[in-house]
Order: C-alpha cells, then sequence, then structure tokens
C-alpha cells in the first residue's frame, strides 16, 4: 500500500519512472506505475545484484526521469542497496527520490532531506 501511494500521490500519468529492477519489489513497482499510466524504465538486473552510483547516474541522465525508485533492502533476494549518494544525483537532475524502506528502517541509516 505504501508503495502505491508514494506512485499515486507523486507522479501524474505519461511521466517517466526509472525503477531499480533485481528483485519481486522493483517488479511490482513496474506494474503498478504502468496501472497508473506512467512510463516505466527498468534498470534491470538479477537478483542479488546492486546498482552503483556511476549505473544510477547514468540511467537517470540517459532517461531524464521525474522520480527514481530504488528498494533500500530487497527481501526477496537479500541484498541492500546504497543509498548514500543517490539524493545528490536526483537533486542535480531535477528527479524526485522514492525509496522503499520497509526492510530496513529501523535498522539501517536511512538519512533524507
Amino acid at each position: 500500500m505504501a508503495m502505491e501511494a508514494a506512485i499515486a500521490n507523486v507522479m501524474e500519468p505519461g511521466e517517466t519512472i526509472l525503477v531499480g529492477e533485481n528483485g519481486i519489489w522493483g517488479s511490482r513497482v513496474c506494474d503498478l506505475s504502468e496501472r497508473y499510466g506512467l512510463k516505466v524504465v527498468s534498470m534491470k538486473k538479477p537478483a542479488g545484484e546492486t546498482y552503483s552510483l556511476e549505473e544510477i547516474e547514468a540511467a537517470v541522465k540517459q532517461h531524464k526521469p521525474q522520480a527514481l525508485f530504488l528498494c533500500q533492502g530487497e527481501s526477496s533476494a537479500g541484498t541492500m542497496q546504497q543509498i548514500e549518494g543517490v539524493g545528490k544525483i536526483t537533486k542535480a537532475n531535477d528527479c524526485f527520490l522514492i525509496v522503499d524502506t520497509v526492510c530496513t528502517l529501523g535498522g539501517v541509516p536511512f538519512k533524507a532531506d
């Protein structure tokens, strides 16, 4: 429900969302975003892999999305995505950052501005 609330309240139909899809939660956000009429650009990786800041920055610059979705703790794959530094990338590119912290909040540092 929280992922849907984030998408429904931040995005408008026709806008572009860049999604880190490296497990079930990223896949669900892709499906959900399509149902809301968004243009979905998936950064697909095999389950168990995460994204480097360089990969994220390159994708944001290439696709110019209105939002980037990352799952900090991808429970289906047992991975933790580095979030530190991503906010600087999205801010510099006028891109809203949406982070799923369900599995990590309270146990892993998460600083938001």
